[in-house]
């Protein structure tokens, strides 16, 4: 008696183990791309995003293809000032970026690939007055002034 209630249980289990992962052929799925839940009508379409701060000023713009950055990605402080502007390609920082104090001074501009600081960055002070140059691809040289400095001879008298 015991093996056919173990029968019977092992039958059930199996019963509703195939029931519960079949599949509905005529709902639609939603694709999932990093983390980010994709329409089936936003599939393989450029797609503008746009948020706001709940003050209604603008917070972030820019566009998404399948759930990826593409593109200029532009950000704004809750004073309607721009924060930051970075290109964007398959979601990796790719090429120029830019931000700002809130004050609306420049802060720094650079340039990514693939997610990595590269090239020349340029940082300033709140006063706009530049304070320092960064060369990302030469990481011995952190900063743009002093290797102008140090290739400057220096004569002995």
């Amino acid at each position: 008696m015991a093996t056919s209630k173990k029968s019977i249980f092992f039958i059930l289990l199996l019963n509703l183990t195939f029931n519960s992962c079949g599949t509905n052929q005529d709902k639609e799925i939603e694709v999932k791309t990093d983390e980010i839940i994709v329409p089936p009508e936003e599939k393989d379409k450029m797609v503008e995003k746009v948020d706001y701060h709940d003050n209604g000023q603008l917070k972030a713009k820019g566009f998404l293809f399948n759930g990826k950055r593409m593109g200029l990605w532009t950000s704004w402080y809750e004073n309607g000032l721009k924060w930051s502007e970075t290109t964007f390609l398959n979601n990796n920082q790719n090429g120029s970026t830019s931000s700002w104090y809130p004050s609306g001074i420049l802060r720094y501009t650079g340039k990514f690939t693939n997610n990595k600081k590269s090239g020349f960055w340029v940082f300033y002070d709140e006063s706009g007055k530049e304070v320092s140059k960064i060369d990302y691809d030469n990481p011995g040289v952190t900063d743009y002034n002093k290797q102008l400095r140090d290739t400057i001879p220096i004569s002995k008298k």
